[in-house]
Parts: C-alpha cells; structure tokens; sequence
C-alpha cells in the first residue's frame, strides 16, 4: 500500500501495471493470475520491474549472446589473400582459409547497394546472414561483407524468417502489412530470442541453406540493449561454380561481375571468390 503519492510511486505502479499487462499479453498468463502476479511483483523496485517488463518480450532477449556478435568475433576480409582471385575445382585439395562474416546478399533489384553501399545505413530493419568457411550459401550470388556493431543485430535464426527488408522502406497501408515491431517480436517469438553466431552455422537446416540475420542498419538508435554503432561495409564476395565463374544466371553474369569490381575499385574493398559446391536452386 502506498501512503505517499511521490513521483517515485508513480513511476513504480506505472511499470507495476506494464509488467501485468505484459504478463497477460506476451506471456498468454490467464487475467485470473492478476492478484498472484501483482503479489509477486508489487514489493519489487523500479528498476527491477524495469528489467521484468523487458525480458516479457522476446525481441529483447539476447540470452546472453550479443558478447558473441562483438566485431572482433568476425574475420577482416582484407586478411583472406587466398580468395582475393577465383579458384577452379573443389576438394581438400583446394582448401578454404576459417573465415566468418556478416553479409548482404544483392540482387539484380538491389544493384544500387553497389553504387552507394552505405545506403544499407539509411535503414532501421535489414536481412542479413552469417557466412562461414563451413557454411557459404547466401541469399544471392554476390553481396557485401559488414561489420555490425554487436548492439544492432536485432535477431538471428539458423533458417530464413521472412523478416520484413529495407524497412521502413515499405508501406506500412499495404494489404496484410504490419508494423516493423510486431515483425520483429514475432520473429523473435519464433527463434527464441537472439541465437548465438554458433547456433546458428551448427543448426542450417535443408534447402535454401542460409541463415538470416536481423540488423539495424542506423546508428544512434537507442534500444533496450542499448545505442547502435556505426556499420560499415568492409568487403565484397562472390560465390563461384567449380570453374570459378559468379554463380547465378549467365545472362546477368558479366553485368554482375563488372559492378562488382567497379564498386571494389570505387570504396576501395576487397573481393572475396567463395567457393560454393552446393549452392541454393536458382545459383
């Protein structure tokens, strides 16, 4: 009971109140449970009820995993002399070096990304994946390498989650289109919270082979986890066939290839020729 009507009990039956809202709706607690869980919660801080509100929605939960998604966890591109030219043939033979990224797939509909690769920073909501010596498929044949402040990875999945791209690049009045918040708490409903890199390579599951990333691509957004960092790109890759050729329609391949260097010469990147034995239908 409170017998004193402070700002401070305000502010703590204020998040009293959000975190049995939050129970009900994001925990599906029946509204029968209201005395038991204000009992529970009503003799707890502020900051507390702060912390208990938070991890009610899985999209904040990072299961103590973000450490791994530090910067300094990824390989530098420019250190993988080996597949700074294309490789004919496959086999132990033909070693490929450790490596781990975050990449960027761009298609033929996304060639802009190639001509400014920092419009990817323009958005709050990006599909990315984690790419491995282990694990080298991607979304398209070609794309860019990042590095990504551990605070802007939003969520991370060994299998592809439909998140919603280049938002808020959409239109929110569109049929069937819901809210950049509501995407990205069911996407973290769906992969339990913030998948560690290693779950993620150790849990690729059929066709089409690639995990997905969720990322922010603006910095100086303040999350729960707290502020997002400046991302960077720092490469280019390519996926190549057993003759070392862009995987993907041979039509399109020499469009392709010749924006691909043109970028790497215009930002100064390097080009990466990633060996893909198996690539997805369609590269």
């Amino acid at each position: 009971m409170y017998l004193v009507h402070s700002d401070a009990n305000k502010q703590q039956r204020a998040a009293l109140r959000a975190v049995m809202l939050a129970n009900f709706l994001m925990n599906s607690h029946p509204v029968e449970l209201r005395d038991q869980l204000k009992k529970r919660y009503q003799t707890l801080d502020l900051a507390t009820l702060k912390r208990a509100f938070a991890n009610s929605f899985p999209a904040l939960q990072d299961n103590g995993n973000r450490p791994a998604w530090n910067p300094a966890n990824f390989t530098d591109p420019t250190t993988l002399n080996s597949l700074k030219k294309p490789r004919s043939g496959f086999g132990p033979h033909l070693p490929v070096p450790p490596f781990r990224f975050i990449i960027h797939g761009v298609g033929n509909h996304m060639g802009d990304v190639f001509d400014t690769p920092n419009i990817l920073t323009r958005y709050e909501v990006l599909s990315m994946s984690l790419m491995s010596n282990m694990n080298s498929h991607a979304h398209d044949p070609q794309g860019v390498i990042l590095r990504v402040p551990g605070y802007n990875i939003l969520a991370a999945s060994p299998t592809d989650v439909a998140v919603q791209n280049y938002a808020p690049a959409f239109n929110p009045n569109a049929p069937g289109a819901v809210t950049i918040t509501d995407n990205l708490i069911d996407v973290a409903a769906r992969t339990g919270g913030l998948r560690s890199p290693d779950y993620l390579l150790q849990n690729i599951r059929g066709l089409p082979y690639y995990n997905e990333v969720v990322v922010c691509g603006r910095s100086n957004v303040p999350l729960p986890q707290g502020l997002t960092g400046i991302m960077t790109v720092v490469g280019l890759f390519v996926l190549t066939d057993a003759n070392g050729e862009i995987r993907g329609d041979p039509g399109t391949r020499q469009a392709r290839d010749l924006r691909v260097k043109a970028c790497a010469r215009n930002y100064h990147l390097p080009v990466l020729y990633i060996p893909n034995a198996m690539a997805s239908p369609g590269l």
